[in-house]
């Protein structure tokens, strides 16, 4: 079930956000009147939690527009004021219920309960379909007594298709509903938790009970009274065992020796500066030692020791003369650190998603000089089916990279040796290898350094720490994006000089390509060539390109497709007329040798990063 919490108080917002989160509840928060309002507009939501008081829009005027838009949506206001005169107001403009602060929180559940067993239609808030129950109080899932082992995601979609059980939900809609705006799911993250959901329903004897139905989305599938009946199948096949979380604590316990040494450099570093008169030198060295610990011990897990890490970090670039205590204060929190270090013995354990098969090995190389962390990635990457090559300095990276070119790069911009060297790698790579996407992966966070990579190419940028679930889901995401033979193209055009250009330069990086010589041929083939983005020349024997683009803007099934024009001559007033019929983006004749892999990637890239939204891109010159 998804609720939008709208209240300013942004301790309280957060708070009433961790308990919904707790009850399985996706949760998104917005902490002025304005910004709810065009939330509510835009996603659908099951119920709102709603402050009457509320900056920008109040809570009783957003509660009046949703109700005059026709927008049905469960609505729960809140406020600080116990009048009755509010409470009438506030039903009258059309809230479901009313809840006055301060919240209590058995009551806020139980009165969010209430309100959404309006959905299902029912009094009991247990679910049930063929012997499976849900019960949304206690978040417990079960069959013939058997319980159900499910993840937060996999919990939420079978809420959603149980309270649903005839409607087909669309990929994009599945997304909506069950992941907050904060998140974006690569299309391959969504079918990995239909399929891991539908293994698990297999076990307790529900086959298949998640059916797709092409073209369209997901729905439960109906289930013949004696089928659902049958004995709980047991799972022979060893393949069909559930995929266990990979345990790092093995990893960890590898390691810890070397992060506890480097604890220790840091704990002497520190007094050094403590000893000695102000060294530059031992400063930057202190710094960097802590940068490294920050970045790592996060990505662990061990969110203390990398929290008092990036204190140390802060304070040492701080361009201010240290004092005694306060180098004291220094050392006592780098002693801190090797304690958590020392303690450090829980199981560190990461859920590995059962992806589809991946019809390529993808290649990935990491830049870092921190080998654990490094090793740790390789290890998790190994489930996804990556296969990666890891390199711990500039030099060796560039040597490896003058015979072999990875498909995704994860690069590490703080070398402790050179600054610059992780800044200076990925300048290469805009300048030699602009096909490999580069993904930034440091614990710089300042905004300098994010302007940078994304001046010098870097497709992704992570802040470290972050979980490495994280940091393989983006290399997926970007390799479903960029990936050459994966990506369909149609090309209309009838000049045989072009076309035997066209042809040389995309087919020899794999992109997959459909020819079609006239704008009416090309117009039957859409629907059943599929392509990923059109190449289209203005002027062909037919009909104008322009015609086609036109049409398809208006076609709500390719309103979004990338057009691509091949132009004769790139003039600012030609360009401008091809971007107002639609153009996503527009490639000089002359000079297609040199811009159209670029323009072609950079298209499908902002495609995939704005698919739910129906306005097209404005076209490049």
């Amino acid at each position: 079930m998804k609720i939008l919490v709208v209240e300013d108080d942004r301790s309280l917002a957060s708070a009433l956000q961790k308990v919904l989160s707790e009850q399985h509840y996706l949760v998104d928060v917005a902490f002025d009147g304005q910004t709810g309002l065009e939330l509510a507009e835009a996603y659908e939501y099951d119920l709102i939690v709603l402050d009457v008081m509320l900056p920008k829009q109040s809570g009783i005027r957003i509660c009046q527009q949703l109700r005059s838009q026709r927008n049905n949506v469960l609505i729960l206001l809140m406020t600080v004021q116990d009048e009755s005169s509010q409470k009438v107001t506030g039903l009258d403009a059309g809230a479901d219920d009313y809840l006055t602060k301060p919240i209590d929180t058995p009551e806020f559940l139980a009165r969010i309960r209430a309100l959404l067993r309006r959905l299902g239609g029912t009094g009991s808030p247990i679910l049930e379909w063929h012997g499976l129950q849900l019960d949304p109080q206690s978040c417990r899932v079960s069959r013939h007594d058997e319980l159900l082992s499910l993840t937060a995601k996999e919990y939420e979609l079978l809420e959603l298709f149980l309270r649903n059980p005839k409607r087909i939900f669309s990929q994009s809609v599945l997304v909506e509903r069950v992941w907050s705006i904060e998140e974006m799911p690569t299309e391959n993250a969504v079918r990995a938790h239909i399929k891991r959901l539908r293994q698990k329903l297999d076990r307790v004897g529900l086959q298949d009970a998640i059916e797709t139905v092409y073209g369209l989305g997901y729905r439960l599938r109906e289930i013949e009274p004696d089928e659902s009946s049958t004995s709980l199948v047991q799972p022979s096949n060893p393949e069909m065992e559930e995929i266990p979380g990979i345990q790092m604590s093995n990893l960890w316990q590898q390691y810890r020796p070397e992060y506890l040494e480097r604890a220790a450099d840091l704990i002497q570093t520190i007094a050094s500066l403590a000893q000695a008169p102000p060294d530059d030198r031992l400063r930057q060295q202190a710094q960097a030692q802590a940068h490294t610990l920050a970045g790592s011990l996060g990505s662990f897990g061990i969110e203390t020791a990398s929290q008092l890490a990036d204190r140390i970090e802060r304070r040492l670039k701080a361009d201010m003369p240290l004092n005694p205590s306060e180098l004291q204060h220094l050392q006592t929190l780098a002693q801190t650190i090797q304690t958590e270090l020392e303690t450090a013995t829980e199981e560190i354990s990461i859920e590995i998603l059962a992806l589809e098969q991946i019809s390529h090995t993808i290649q990935l190389l990491i830049v870092d000089d921190d080998l654990a962390l490094a090793s740790q990635l390789a290890t998790l990457s190994e489930a996804y089916g990556i296969q990666t090559h890891i390199e711990t300095d500039i030099v060796a990276a560039r040597a490896y990279l003058t015979h072999t070119q990875p498909d995704v790069v994860l690069i590490d911009l703080g070398f402790p040796d050179s600054p610059n060297a992780g800044f200076d790698l990925l300048s290469d790579f805009s300048a030699q290898w602009p096909h490999i996407p580069a993904i930034v992966f440091t614990a710089h966070d300042e905004f300098s350094d994010r302007l940078q990579s994304a001046h010098l190419g870097g497709r992704f940028f992570l802040q470290k720490p972050v979980l490495p679930v994280t940091v393989i889901d983006t290399v997926l995401q970007v390799y479903a994006q960029l990936n050459p033979t994966d990506i369909k193209l149609m090309l209309i055009e009838d000049d045989p000089e072009i076309l035997e250009t066209i042809q040389s330069i995309l087919s020899f990086r794999g992109f997959q390509l459909d020819i079609v010589q006239n704008v009416s041929q090309g117009w039957k083939n859409l629907p059943i060539y599929r392509p990923d983005l059109l190449l289209l020349s203005a002027e062909l024997p037919d009909r104008s390109g322009l015609d086609l683009c036109q049409v398809i803007r208006h076609e709500p099934d390719w309103s979004d497709l990338p057009v691509i024009f091949l132009v004769a001559n790139p003039d600012p007033a030609i360009v401008r007329h091809l971007c107002e019929v639609g153009a996503t983006a527009c490639v000089s004749k002359s000079t297609m040798e040199a811009d159209l892999v670029t323009r072609i990637l950079n298209c499908i890239r902002r495609t995939h990063r704005s698919r739910n939204t129906a306005t097209p891109s404005s076209a490049e010159s």
